[in-house]
């Protein structure tokens, strides 16, 4: 399993991005199995929407969290459960510039077991026992 960061999911909706085909080979792969599935928390979705309502527009920023709450390949974790968890993670990251929400994914992470995380922010790669892709 993969998590999957805001930064993943708008480069890869965005085509206008950068990073757009390195986003689309990610999303690739998830498609084809590799990852054996993919988990975001409901925070994702309101930073990645956020971000879409902005550069692409508001029925953009609809569909994109519609296809990732009704993708099979992508799980959703609620933070009414993860809040405590993603909290005392934020705490502890004071040698990183990781964002509540950034710490919230560690959280979700660490609960389900999960080891690699596509992002494009540099500052995971500062935490021990995560793998960045790519």
């Amino acid at each position: 399993m993969i998590f999957l960061d805001s930064s993943i999911i708008i480069a890869f909706r965005n085509s206008q991005d950068c990073r757009h085909r390195e986003a689309a080979c990610i999303f690739g792969d998830l498609q084809k199995g590799r990852y054996a599935g993919a988990l975001v928390t409901d925070y994702i979705i309101l930073e990645t929407a956020n971000v879409i309502k902005r550069l692409m527009g508001h029925q953009v920023a609809v569909e994109t969290g519609e296809a990732i709450m009704g993708s099979r390949e992508i799980e959703v974790m609620r933070s009414t459960q993860l809040f405590p968890y993603a909290w005392r993670e934020f705490r502890a990251q004071s040698r990183t510039n990781l964002s509540f929400v950034d710490a919230s994914s560690l959280a979700a992470m660490r609960m389900r077991g999960v080891t690699r995380i596509a992002t494009f922010d540099r500052e995971f790669r500062k935490v021990k026992g995560i793998r960045v892709v790519p």
